[in-house]
C-alpha cells in the first residue's frame, strides 16, 4: 500500500511540474509577440438597401372572353408574339379542342406530302443532301426532347416527315402520295363532322410579350401615369394585394423597356444618383443582378418620411410579366479587395498604409483604399504604389511606437 501511495504522489508531482513549465513557456511566447495581427484576405461587399415598390410597363389587354366556351391558349407566357398572331382559341366544348388538334396534325401531314408530290420538289435534290438534312433534323429532335421544348417538336416532326417522303421519291420507292393524301383528307372530314360548334380565334393586337394573367393595373400603372403620382400613392400600390382576374384573355407587354418604382426611407435618397446603374434582386423569384438606370428620385409632402426612386431597364424578364409589386434588394457598386481592420490604418509622412510583420521586422506597406467604413477597409490593387499590401500579409492591428524596419522583440 505504501508503494502504491508513493507512486501516486510521484505522478502528481510530475504533472504539476509539467503544467508549471507549459504555462511559463506560453507566457514567455506571448510576451515575445507584442503586436496583435490580422491576415489580409480578399473580401467582397455590395452596399445595398431593401425596398418595396411596383413594376410599370406598357401593356395592352387582349379583348375577348370565353363566354361559356373552353379556352385553348396557343402561346406560352413570356412568348414574343407578332401582331395578328393567334393567342387563344375558344371552343364550344373540351372535346372540340382534342378533335381540332387531331385535324391540325393531319393537315400538317397533308401539306408535307403535297409538297413532295410535286415532282419539281425532288428534281434538283440528291440522296446525299436529303440524308444530311434528315440526320440534322433527327439531332434537333433529340435535343428538343432533352431540353423539354415541346412547342418545337411538332414543327421538327413535320419537316422530318417531308424529308423522308422526299427521299422515297428520289429513290423511286414511290411515285406519288395521292392515295395517302386522300386517306388523310378523309380522316380530316370525318373529324370535322364531329365538331360541336364553331371556333373563335383571338389574335395579338401588337407585337410584344404575351402573358395570360391580368391584374387590373395595366391601365393604371403606366409610364405616363407614374409621372404625376405622389410618393404616398406609389407606396399604397406597393402594399396592395394583387388579385388576378379572367375578365380578358391576357395582355401584351408592348415595350421591352420597363420600370420599377421603389419606395424607401427618405434617408436613403442620397444613395441614388440620376444616371447611375444599380442592380435589382427579385429574391422571391430567384432573379438577381438585373441592371437598372436611376431615372428620378422623388420626394413630396404626401409622405414626408419616404421617397420614390424610379428606375428603368431594357432587360426583359419573362418570369416577371405577371408580377406587379414585388419587394427587391437594390445593390449599388460592388467592391472587392484586401480587407483590413479600420484601426490598422496608419500614416508615414503623406503615405497611407499599414504596418505588417515581416518575419521579425515591422514593415510599412502602402494601401489603395476603395471602400471604408467604421469597421474595416477594402484595399484595391494599384501598380503605382510602392511596396503595396499583399494577400496573406500579417497586418498589425494594435501596437505603439511602430516604424518601418523596427525589429520585433
Amino acid at each position: 500500500m505504501k508503494s502504491d501511495r508513493f507512486i501516486i504522489q510521484t505522478i502528481s508531482v510530475v504533472i504539476c511540474l509539467f503544467l508549471i513549465v507549459y504555462v511559463s513557456f506560453h507566457s514567455v511566447n506571448l510576451d515575445s509577440q507584442p503586436y496583435q495581427t490580422e491576415v489580409a484576405l480578399t473580401y467582397t461587399i455590395s452596399d445595398s438597401v431593401e425596398a418595396s415598390g411596383v413594376i410599370i410597363r406598357e401593356e395592352q389587354l387582349i379583348s375577348g372572353q370565353a363566354s361559356g366556351g373552353v379556352v385553348s391558349y396557343q402561346q406560352s407566357d413570356g412568348t414574343v408574339v407578332r401582331e395578328g398572331s393567334v393567342i387563344a382559341e375558344v371552343y364550344s366544348s373540351s372535346s372540340d379542342i382534342s378533335i381540332r388538334r387531331q385535324i391540325r396534325a393531319l393537315e400538317e401531314q397533308i401539306t408535307a406530302l403535297q409538297k413532295v408530290s410535286d415532282a419539281r420538289s425532288a428534281e434538283y435534290s440528291s440522296t446525299e443532301t436529303v440524308n444530311r438534312q434528315i440526320n440534322s433534323e433527327i439531332d434537333d429532335y433529340i435535343a428538343l426532347v432533352h431540353q423539354g421544348q415541346i412547342s418545337g417538336i411538332s414543327e421538327n416532326k413535320n419537316e422530318l416527315l417531308y424529308l423522308l417522303s422526299q427521299k422515297d421519291v428520289i429513290m423511286g420507292e414511290t411515285e406519288s402520295y395521292e392515295s395517302r393524301i386522300t386517306q388523310l383528307q378523309s380522316e380530316v372530314d370525318s373529324l370535322t363532322s364531329r365538331l360541336s360548334g364553331s371556333l373563335v380565334q383571338y389574335t395579338s393586337p401588337e407585337i410584344g410579350y404575351f402573358a395570360r394573367m391580368t391584374d387590373g393595373y395595366e391601365s393604371v400603372l403606366t409610364p405616363d401615369s407614374i409621372e404625376t403620382m405622389t410618393v404616398e400613392q406609389i407606396r399604397n400600390f406597393s402594399q396592395e394585394k394583387v388579385v388576378f382576374d379572367n375578365s380578358t384573355l391576357g395582355k401584351i407587354v408592348t415595350d421591352h423597356h420597363w420600370y420599377y418604382a421603389a419606395v424607401l426611407p427618405k434617408s436613403d435618397s442620397e444613395k441614388f444618383i440620376v444616371g447611375d446603374t444599380v442592380y435589382l434582386n427579385f429574391n422571391m423569384y430567384n432573379i438577381t443582378q438585373i441592371p437598372f438606370t436611376v431615372e428620378e428620385v422623388r420626394t413630396d409632402d404626401s409622405d414626408p418620411d419616404n421617397c420614390m426612386v424610379l428606375m428603368s431597364t431594357s432587360h426583359m424578364v419573362p418570369e416577371l410579366l405577371m408580377v406587379r409589386n414585388p419587394s427587391v434588394q437594390i445593390d449599388f457598386t460592388s467592391y472587392t479587395g484586401l480587407r483590413i481592420p479600420a484601426k490598422a490604418k496608419r500614416y508615414e509622412g503623406q503615405q497611407v498604409g499599414v504596418y505588417v510583420l515581416d518575419g521579425d521586422v515591422v514593415r510599412f506597406k502602402t494601401i489603395n483604399i476603395i471602400y471604408e467604413n467604421s469597421e474595416f477597409i477594402l484595399c484595391g490593387a494599384n501598380s503605382d504604389l510602392e511596396r503595396p499590401l499583399e494577400i496573406y500579409d500579417q497586418v498589425i492591428v494594435e501596437g505603439t511606437d511602430l516604424s518601418d524596419g523596427k525589429p520585433v522583440g
